[in-house]
């Protein structure tokens, strides 16, 4: 066999092989497919708020580009390649998606939307009237609302020093410490706060606190501190006592 027909035939065999994978090969997969693009790829938004959503492809001849949603949507502009939505007044996270036939193909994209928002109630609950030296303090920090759970922490603090700092889980949650006191603790503040951190979206950290709540505490220095302020010998919730029952009785 001649060169010529040698290559011949391999370009035949070649050409049938061919020939037979396309007709075996679905119709979808025979055509080339075209990206179809969802922006934001994935949104963060305040409860309530609204968001522009762009459905667009490179397909060369698309139709039926659309917007698969739950939610209330508004056509705001479109063309063969693309189409842009409204959707306003978001109160729930959400998963949205657009979707294109191109060549007989179905081509899809899908985006998050998450809502955040803000601790309805952040209480830190009320202190003993009097705290003993050297006796531990238990704090409690009841934390109402708040989205999302994931970037939200709760923050127990006295002044400005911090004691302890914990996820918020669940709903309502009561984040807890425990705390000893001893005797620089009588006048301290404190307090709890949540931080709602939104950075990596370009938010920033969002702060709540409750209101300060004023630590009395008591110990050998009792006696000089009611001396001082008068009440000794004055009647009152420990009546006529001795200096060392006033140690005891508060």
């Amino acid at each position: 066999m001649t060169p010529a027909r040698q290559l011949w035939g391999a370009c035949a065999t070649l050409w049938v092989f061919m020939l037979l994978l396309c007709c075996l090969l679905p119709q979808g997969a025979q055509e080339q497919m075209f990206p179809l693009w969802l922006e934001p790829p994935a949104a963060v938004l305040a409860a309530g708020g609204s968001v522009l959503v762009n459905c667009s492809t490179e397909c060369p001849s698309p139709s039926n580009l659309i917007l698969e949603t739950s939610l209330p949507k508004q056509l705001n502009g479109s063309s063969p390649g693309w189409a842009t939505f409204w959707l306003s007044n978001l109160t729930e996270d959400t998963r949205i998606m657009c979707s294109v036939l191109c060549g007989g193909s179905q081509v899809t994209a899908s985006s998050n939307i998450t809502i955040y928002r803000f601790p309805e109630e952040v209480e830190l609950s009320p202190l003993p009237p009097w705290q003993p030296w050297g006796q531990d303090l238990t704090l409690r920090c009841l934390v109402v609302g708040g989205a999302p759970r994931n970037r939200l922490t709760a923050v127990l603090l006295r002044n400005e020093e911090e004691l302890s700092r914990q996820p918020v889980i669940g709903e309502p949650t009561e984040v807890t410490a425990t705390v000893p006191v001893g005797k620089g603790d009588h006048g301290a503040n404190f307090l709890c706060r949540t931080e709602l951190d939104l950075q990596a979206e370009g938010l920033g950290l969002f702060l709540n606190k409750s209101a300060a709540r004023q630590l009395r505490t008591f110990g050998e220095a009792l006696g000089k501190w009611a001396q001082r302020e008068g009440l000794l010998g004055k009647r009152g919730p420990w009546k006529e006592v001795t200096l060392a029952k006033i140690q005891v009785t508060l």
